[in-house]
Parts: structure tokens; C-alpha cells; sequence
């Protein structure tokens, strides 16, 4: 059987490891409930900038995604070992994981995790179905699922397979992924004995966090794997999943962009069983479809800008930025400001010595959203015209409903970071 979404020549199994896609996620699939709701997709994983596609000479992969019209790629650098996921409850991203591990079957369509087929179907006459233990995929689950009747230890090491596998030695010549950092990074010694059944809700998801990661997986799946964690142990978590090993990727769902963007470059936004956006969550529209998601849930789209952004704009200076809000990347850091702590002065208005948080702003226009009560906010790009975009809250009262110019130079002030280190 040929390649289901690239038509091309079935790939040898045997060369799997060779196959320079052998980490390549590719989705083109259906899947309905009895609820009604249906989750449709299409993307392949990882992305190729514009940029690094015509440098390389190959072929863009922005109109391979067909989602739509509105769905859009950006800035993201290959390779991205992890693939974010972001949406709202009820978005189809849990949905989206469990597909992939087989515990749901789409309804048509196919999904491929680099050379091997998880499923494939085009008609109730022909199709496969990969059985989930075949599919070497380790699942987090946000609801940990911890085995009560056995040790932590036990249960850490429930599924891991015998380390005389070729993939077993793979794994435990990474340091990374060996039993002695993951234990002690989230600090599971002085635990290990005891019984799941005794465990905190931190506790279990440490456990879960290890035994999936001991299962040695070639695909990763994490449901809110940090909720839960203290900051130590999400810090550790974080470090882990930056240095899993080559052939190794992972899709993480979250509800949290900043933590999205402290692990991939390359980020899914779904709504509703669609797909919004695939791209770098630093190029994460702020109108649009992306918008209306956000109003929906009743707030306006986070800033999300680079480091390099602000070093070109000479703003980054003085400031002194929480690590509630630092994501990274390769070489880029990626900061994602919610919108409330977003503030807009005139230049001339007022004495902004107090706030030494501030960024140079031009105004775009004003947006009203919501019912007979609206709530209207202030469409600007920060530092100059044509930079980063966000969406900034204003008060209903009359001294909040300035009569801003198109163009009209403001600050953004950034009220929640100030005196932060």
C-alpha cells in the first residue's frame, strides 16, 4: 500500500530508522461521536519554515495543509521534537491524543507516525488499524492513573521492556531518559516504596510522568503533563523533555500557552474539531479565527513576541521579566503576556516614570466584542508599525473610551512584570 498521504511508495520497515521522515507526524482523518461532535484534521509535523524551505530549494509546506483557508503556518525551524497543542475545553485535544494512541478509531482518513501506518481507512471495505500496543506510544494522562495496589517503584517501571530491545539500548544510552535522572529528577526516592494508593495528586503525576517515560516510547503523548507539578518538579519535567532522545517526538496538550512555548517551536490551535493554526507560537495571530476563540472564552489573545523581536526594537533594556511568562526555543525565547496585564497610555498624557516595564506601541483601531454589554479593546503593534500585534483591554468608563488615531504613537505598559526578577 502506497504512503495514504503523500501517494508516494510504501517505505521499507527495516529502514525505518534510516527514513530521514522516520519522525514525521502526518494526519489526514475524521472522527465523529455520537454527541456530535467531529474532529477533522490534516497536518504533517514537523513544518518547514518559509524561510528554510527556500533556502533549502525544497518545496514550501504552507499549502499542504488544506484546513480551511484559514489555517496558517509561521516561522517554525526544523526540527521540532515536540508539538504543542492548545484549545479550548471541548476543542478535540484530548480527543486528538487518543486517537493517535489507538484508543479511539477515526471514521475515516489516516495517520501516519514516520514510516509506519497507524491507521488507515478510506471506506468501510478497506482499512487497518494498528493495535495501540504496536504503536510504541507512551500516554500521560491528566488523570495519572496510578495503579493503587502497587509501589511507586512498580508502578514507574510497569510496561518498560527488556532492556536487551535494540530500542531499550537506544533509550538507556541516553542519560536523559535513564532510571537514575528520571527518579531522582522528580524526586521519586524517597517514594519509591510506597504505595500508589498513599500518593498525593503531585506525587501521581510525577509517577505517570516516569512510567511513561521508562515505557520508552518512540511517540509521546502528555495530556497536561505539568498540572499538578510543583516548580521544581515542573523545571525537571521541562528539562526531560528538551533532551529526549533522536528519533523521539512527543505531542503535548495543554491549556497553558506559556508552557507550550517554554518546549516546541511548533504549535496546533484547535477549536471546536478544527484546526485554526499550525505554526510558531510566536507567530500566533491575535485576529482572525484565533481571535474569535479567545473572545469566546471570554478574553482577549495573549501578547506572544521573541526575544530577538525586542532586541531589534532596543525595548528589551531595563526590563525585568517573570518566568511565569518565558517560554524558549532555539536560540529565541518566547515571551506570552495575557492581555490583562496589558495597559495603554498616551505618550503625552501622564508621567510613566513609575513603570519602567513599557514598550513603544502604535495604534491600529478599536474592537468591540461581546452582547448588549461590550467590551471594547485597542488593536495595536508593538514597537513600531508592521511588529508584533495584540489586542489590549479598555475600561467601559468614559475617561477609558479615548479618541485614539490610526497610527497614533502610544506605550504598552506591562503592569504585572514590574519588579520582577
Amino acid at each position: 500500500m502506497s504512503d495514504p498521504i503523500s501517494g508516494e511508495a510504501p517505505w521499507d520497515e527495516r529502514a525505518h530508522a534510516k527514513d530521514p521522515r522516520s519522525g514525521e507526524l502526518a494526519a489526514d482523518f475524521e472522527f465523529a461521536r455520537e454527541n456530535d461532535f467531529t474532529l477533522r484534521l490534516k497536518f504533517r509535523s514537523p513544518l518547514v519554515s518559509n524561510h528554510d524551505a527556500s533556502n533549502s530549494g525544497e518545496e514550501e509546506s504552507a499549502g499542504e495543509d488544506e484546513n480551511a483557508g484559514e489555517v496558517s503556518n509561521r516561522g517554525v525551524k526544523q526540527p521540532a521534537r515536540i508539538l504543542g497543542v492548545y484549545g479550548a475545553s471541548g476543542a478535540g485535544k484530548s480527543t486528538l491524543l487518543h486517537l493517535w494512541a489507538g484508543l479511539l478509531r477515526p471514521r475515516t482518513g489516516c495517520l501516519r507516525f514516520g514510516s509506519r501506518v497507524f491507521f488507515f481507512s478510506d471506506g468501510p471495505q478497506r482499512a487497518m488499524n494498528l493495535s495501540p500496543a504496536a504503536r510504541r506510544v507512551g500516554y500521560i494522562f491528566q488523570d495519572t492513573r496510578v495503579f493503587p495496589h502497587l509501589s511507586v517503584g512498580r508502578n514507574v517501571l510497569y510496561g518498560a521492556p527488556d532492556r536487551s530491545a535494540r530500542r531499550s539500548v537506544e533509550f538507556m544510552e541516553s542519560p536523559a531518559l535513564s532510571l537514575e535522572r528520571v527518579r531522582s529528577a522528580l524526586g521519586l526516592e524517597e517514594i519509591w516504596n510506597r504505595s500508589g494508593s498513599e500518593l498525593s495528586g503531585g506525587q501521581q503525576k510525577r509517577v505517570a510522568i516516569a512510567r511513561a517515560l521508562l515505557s520508552q516510547p518512540e511517540l509521546l503523548l502528555c495530556d497536561e503533563a505539568a498540572a499538578n507539578l510543583d516548580a521544581r518538579s515542573g523545571q525537571a519535567f521541562r528539562e526531560i523533555m528538551r533532551d529526549l532522545p533522536a528519533g523521539t517526538r512527543a505531542i503535548y496538550v495543554s491549556h497553558d500557552l506559556a508552557e507550550i512555548a517554554r518546549l516546541t517551536e511548533e504549535l496546533l490551535v484547535l477549536d471546536r474539531g478544527a484546526l485554526l493554526y499550525h505554526g510558531s507560537p510566536a507567530g500566533l495571530p491575535a485576529v482572525g479565527p484565533v481571535r474569535d476563540m479567545f473572545f469566546r472564552a471570554g478574553e482577549a489573545p495573549p501578547l506572544l513576541i521573541r526575544s530577538d523581536q525586542m532586541r531589534i526594537s532596543g525595548a528589551s533594556q531595563g526590563f525585568r521579566i517573570s518566568d511565569r511568562y518565558r517560554g524558549s526555543g532555539s536560540g529565541n525565547e518566547v515571551f506570552v503576556i495575557p492581555a490583562a496585564s496589558l495597559h495603554l497610555a498616551s505618550r503625552a498624557s501622564e508621567d510613566l516614570s513609575g513603570f519602567p516595564d513599557r514598550w513603544p506601541a502604535r495604534f491600529i483601531e478599536f474592537v468591540e466584542v461581546g452582547g448588549e454589554s461590550k467590551s471594547r479593546l485597542a488593536r495595536v503593534a508593538i514597537f513600531e508599525e508592521g511588529g508584533p500585534e495584540c489586542l489590549v483591554p479598555l475600561g467601559n468608563a468614559a475617561e477609558d473610551r479615548p479618541a485614539w488615531q490610526a497610527g497614533e504613537a502610544l506605550i504598552c505598559l506591562i503592569s504585572t512584570m514590574r519588579g520582577l526578577a
